[in-house]
This record gives structure tokens, C-alpha cells and sequence, in this order.
């Protein structure tokens, strides 16, 4: 009786072929049936993979794997060539703070000097405060001309903008500090050749014009490093230099006071000079904690008082 095969007229080799899959060769005996020839090991093992939807093909990698498709190759994920654009720009912005930081020298050593031309009565050394405050303005006009250049060519946003404009401010705050050292000197040449300062109020402004350089100083190392933790210390420092302001005010108004209205009236005006050197510095400092933040020291502590229940009013900034 014809095999089911041979009914139907297909072979292993012709179904092979109609299917597009390929199988063993097959052969035919002297009395019409069809026998499927023996195959090798290999062929039965590529041609039973492939009737169970295995590989198309041999594996060039390594051994084939039954039932299995080769995995696709592993994209690489390394980034991209770095912008030259932004790569200068973010060179500007550590120029710009190198420039805030070398601000905080200048103005620093330029109230030390004109406190030694206050105490000693030095005229020359209050001329060359006075004098050199103009590489204080120079610098402060440069660095803000950086700073809009940058915000108007790069159009900033976040914590780059944030920088720019925080720079913009605390420029100013440092500026400043230099133009109060110069009234210090002002007031040295304006009494000279007499001293301006005299008796107890001496060793008094000699600590205010040590804590306020100390600070000035110490808010170019919080702008350099980024430090908003500076903030609360210099706060703190700032309350020494209250405590020395008033102290200025108890010496003027105790009865023993003999120095004359002249001598009161400098010495209130060098005592607010001092204190504000101060409150500068503190200014600079905290607007650094609004660029790592992005919120205000003041609103920070007005939160954390409505957590704790305690309300009242933000303290107004300096």
C-alpha cells in the first residue's frame, strides 16, 4: 500500500522546499516507495531547530542555541562630544566669582588700611585708600559688564541665571564695603593732623574693623565654595560687631564723656561704617544661599517658624 507520502506526492526534500526549509535528501526503492535517506547528526539537529522556529542561519559567535534568536548587539551609551559654548561659559562663571572673591580682598585690605591711617593719624596712607578705591570701582564695573554680557549672549536658566544675578548683588555689597573703608580714610584726613579717635573708643574700633575684615574675607570664601552653611556663622559674627556698635553709643552717652560734640559725632558716623562694612557681608553671604537654593534665607526661616507654630514676620533683607 503507497505511503501517506507517496499519496500525496510530497517528499521531506519537496516539502523542504515549499516551506523554504531545508531537510535531508530523500530516495526512492525499485518498488515506488519513498524512504527518507539517513542523515547526518548535524543536518537533523540544524533541520529539527529550524522546524521549531530556531536561527535562520549558523551562529558566527558560538555554538547555536535551540529555539533561541541571537541577541541584538549592546548600543553603546557614551555621551556625546562636550559644547564648546557651554564649556566657556561655565569658564566665565569661575572667572566671575574668582572676581567676587578677589573683590572681598581688596575691600577687606582697604579697611585695614584706613584703619591704621584713623588710629596712627597716618596722612599718606589715608591719600592711598582713598586713591586706590577706584581699582575697587573698576573691578566691580568689569565684572558686572561680564555678567550682563553672559546673561544677554547665553540666556541662563536656573541655577546659571541664578548666579549672574546673585553676582550682580553681591558685587555691589563688596563695592560698597570698599567706599565705606574709604570714608574711614576720609575722616582720617579730614582731622589730621589729630587724631579722630581717641581714649576708649580706640580699642574699640580697632576690634570692629578686625571682625568686619575677618567677615569681608570670610564671604569670599562662602562665594567660592558655594558654602549656604557660611550664612548662619556669619550671622553670628555680625552680633559681635551690634555689641561693639552699641558699645560706641554707651561711651558717648556716659556722663564721664569729654570729647567734645566734634569728636561725637566721628565717631558715631565711623561706628556706622563698621557695622554696615559688616552687614554687607553678611548680605553676600546670604545671597549665596539663595543661589545653591533658590530660596531666600529669610523665607527659609519664616517656613520653619509656621512648622514650628511660632508665625511672625520675616526679617527684612539687607
Amino acid at each position: 500500500m503507497p505511503t501517506t507520502a507517496a499519496m500525496t506526492g510530497l517528499t521531506v526534500s519537496s516539502l523542504g522546499r515549499a516551506t523554504g526549509r531545508v531537510g535531508p535528501p530523500s530516495r526512492r526503492t525499485a518498488d515506488g516507495r519513498v524512504l527518507a535517506a539517513q542523515s547526518s547528526p548535524a543536518c537533523r539537529t540544524v533541520f529539527t531547530r529550524r522546524c521549531q522556529g530556531g536561527p535562520r542561519g549558523p551562529h558566527r559567535d558560538g555554538p547555536e542555541t535551540t529555539g533561541s534568536w541571537p541577541r541584538a548587539p549592546t548600543t553603546s551609551t557614551t555621551k556625546g562630544p562636550v559644547d564648546p559654548m557651554r564649556s566657556l561659559f561655565h569658564e566665565e562663571l569661575e572667572t566671575l566669582s574668582d572676581e567676587l572673591v578677589e573683590l572681598s580682598r581688596l575691600s577687606a585690605r582697604a579697611l585695614e588700611r584706613a584703619t591704621r591711617a584713623l588710629l596712627g593719624a597716618d596722612l599718606e596712607l589715608a591719600e592711598q585708600v582713598i586713591s586706590e578705591d577706584e581699582q575697587i570701582d573698576a573691578l566691580r564695573r568689569d565684572l558686572d559688564n561680564r555678567a550682563i554680557d553672559a546673561i544677554a549672549r547665553q540666556q541662563p536658566v536656573a541655577t546659571d541665571l541664578r548666579q549672574l544675578v546673585t553676582t550682580l548683588r553681591m558685587s555691589a555689597d563688596l563695592e560698597r564695603c570698599g567706599d565705606l573703608a574709604r570714608h574711614v580714610a576720609k575722616l582720617a584726613r579730614l582731622r589730621y593732623p589729630v587724631c579722630a579717635v581717641s581714649g576708649e573708643l580706640t580699642d574699640v574700633f580697632a576690634q570692629m574693623s578686625e571682625h568686619a575684615q575677618a567677615m569681608c574675607l570670610r564671604s569670599g570664601e562662602i562665594v567660592s565654595a558655594q558654602d549656604a552653611s557660611g550664612a548662619a556663622e556669619l550671622q553670628q559674627q555680625d552680633d559681635t560687631m551690634d555689641r561693639l556698635h552699641r558699645e560706641v553709643f554707651r561711651i558717648l552717652l556716659e556722663p564721664e564723656w569729654d570729647g567734645g560734640t566734634q569728636a561725637a559725632i566721628d565717631a558715631t558716623l565711623l561706628s556706622r561704617y563698621y557695622e554696615r562694612f559688616a552687614d554687607h557681608a553678611v548680605s553676600v553671604a546670604i545671597r549665596v544661599v539663595y543661589l545653591v537654593t533658590g530660596v531666600w534665607m529669610d523665607e527659609q526661616e519664616a517656613a520653619s517658624r509656621d512648622h514650628l507654630g511660632g508665625g511672625g514676620v520675616p526679617r527684612a533683607g539687607i
